[in-house]
């Protein structure tokens, strides 16, 4: 009986991982900062492929970014002038943006205690969950879903781009959050998602014509190099 139940619970586990894995459609991030700066990105996904461009005041030097979430490749596309693309590997350029503090303030993690309550509500279609935090540096009112679009496996990365707050940490898909600092001038910053299920036609590949700089490869051979941080800030600019 026990090994029954362990078994129903793995093909649970690995639909569940399935269903999130087949997302086929678009979402838009629209992210409020301190300043009162509005950064948009319109995300299009299709299973493991994902391809992000911000479409208001966003990263100029790139024209869109993508990732693949099962290889952990993530290629900067640079606007078509430049014809060049950098492949990193996900995980690792992010680390490294978090442990060397290129970017001020950054983490990949800042789970800030968000805990779902019992307030729901319905929005185009769909049930969502309300979560707050409350703690000695901010308070946060977020809003979940249990959309299969990859929102929360994107938002540290959403984060380095400038296009995300400190919401994160819960287990449906954040699709809405106010976040409110307690320190300085309490500022507050919003971020809303929209989502869309749709056949993508967008192509998940990087253009004809680009050179390809493999940075995961440089970052794992120089790293020693006192420069590295350097180099690697230069040419990714987030």
């Amino acid at each position: 009986m026990k090994k029954l139940t362990i078994s129903i619970f793995a093909l649970v586990l690995t639909l569940s991982m399935f269903a999130q894995s087949s997302f086929e459609g678009s979402f838009t991030v629209s992210f409020k900062n301190e300043k009162g700066e509005t950064v948009t990105a319109e995300i299009k996904a299709k299973g493991d492929n994902i391809r992000i461009k911000q479409t208001e005041n966003g990263n100029k030097k790139y024209d869109y970014f993508l990732v693949n979430l099962k290889t952990r490749d993530f290629y900067t596309i640079a606007a078509s002038e430049n014809k060049i693309a950098i492949k990193y590997n996900l995980d690792k350029i992010l680390e490294f943006y978090e442990s060397n503090k290129l970017k001020p303030g950054y983490v990949r993690n800042s789970n800030i205690g968000l805990k779902a309550t019992d307030k729901t509500k319905e929005e185009g279609g769909a049930k969502l969950t309300q979560a707050t935090a409350d703690n000695a540096k901010l308070s946060a009112t977020a809003w979940t879903s249990e959309t299969s679009a990859p929102i929360n496996e994107l938002i540290p990365l959403l984060r380095v781009l400038g296009n995300w707050n400190e919401a994160q940490g819960t287990t449906q898909n954040i699709v809405g959050a106010d976040v409110t600092s307690k320190e300085g001038d309490k500022k507050t910053t919003t971020v809303k998602v929209s989502v869309k299920k749709e056949t993508i036609t967008a192509s998940f590949e990087v253009p004809k014509g680009y050179a390809v700089k493999d940075f995961a490869a440089l970052m794992d051979d120089q790293k020693a190099n006192k420069d590295i941080n350097t180099i690697i800030q230069s040419f990714a600019q987030f």
